[in-house]
This record gives structure tokens, sequence and C-alpha cells, in this order.
């Protein structure tokens, strides 16, 4: 019976082992597929990389012409487009302050009106959310429908 159980033993480990060894054998096939992807994302990026350094290597500088500002005629139009500019800056920096107060004004009201609900809680925990009015309202229907 001492042999029999020892077979058994035998058995349940070289069992354990076959699993063991088929899940290593997936590890490594699932970590070989990886390897394959990303040998295959390299040359793709190596590609790229090369194309951008013959164009980058096939601009010739002395061909580069420096930026013209053909609208730009005088000072005063030169002055003029500049001032349209800043003054859109300027009113974007407005808008932009006056939605972060009106933001921070509504976060103060959540909060202050969140404390408010605590505290109306506190003073009567038997009192229901709308939520959960609803969800229970929903479940008498329900109720009501299997019954009647």
């Amino acid at each position: 019976m001492c042999a029999a159980e020892g077979g058994d033993v035998d058995e349940a480990r070289q069992l354990e082992i076959e699993q063991e060894l088929e899940s290593l054998v997936m590890e490594q096939e699932g970590i070989t597929d990886t390897l394959d992807n990303l040998g295959e994302h390299m040359e793709f990026l190596e590609e790229k990389i090369n194309d951008m350094r013959l164009e980058i290597n096939s601009y010739d500088m002395e061909n580069i012409m420096p930026p013209r500002f053909n609208g730009l005629n005088n000072v005063a139009v030169a002055k003029a487009t500049l001032r349209t500019f800043f003054l859109v800056m300027l009113d974007l920096n407005v808008y932009k302050k006056e939605l972060e107060n009106k933001l921070l004004d509504q976060d103060e009201k959540m909060l202050l009106l969140t404390n408010q609900l605590a505290i109306f809680r506190e003073q009567d925990p038997s009192a229901m959310s709308f939520a959960e009015q609803q969800a229970k309202i929903r479940k008498e229907r329900q109720m009501n429908k299997i019954i009647g």
C-alpha cells in the first residue's frame, strides 16, 4: 500500500512538473512573439530615422531664404498688427481668469452644499437621497408588476 501511495505521489509530481513546463513554454512563446513584434517596430523606426536623416542632409543651407514680411511694409502697419495681437492675447487672459474665478466660486458652492447636506443627514439619518428614493420607487413598481 505504501508503494502505491509513492507511485501516486510520483505521478502527481510528474503532472505538476508537466503543467509547470507547459506554462513555461507558453510564457517563452509569448516572450518570443513580443520580441518579434518589438524587432519589427525597431526596424520600422530605424527606417523612419534613416529617411529623416536623408531628408535633413538633403537640405541646402544656402538655398534657405529668411522669412519675408511683405504685409508689413512700414512701422505703422507693424505696430497695428502687434497691437491687435496683444489685445487679443489680453482678452484671452482676462477671459481665462474670469473662467477660473467662476470655477473657484462653483467649487466653493459645491463644498458648502456638500457640507450642508452632510449636516442635514446627521440631523435626520433616515432621510434618503433623491437617487435612493428613485431606486426605492423603481423596486416598488417592479414588485407591483410581479405581484399584480
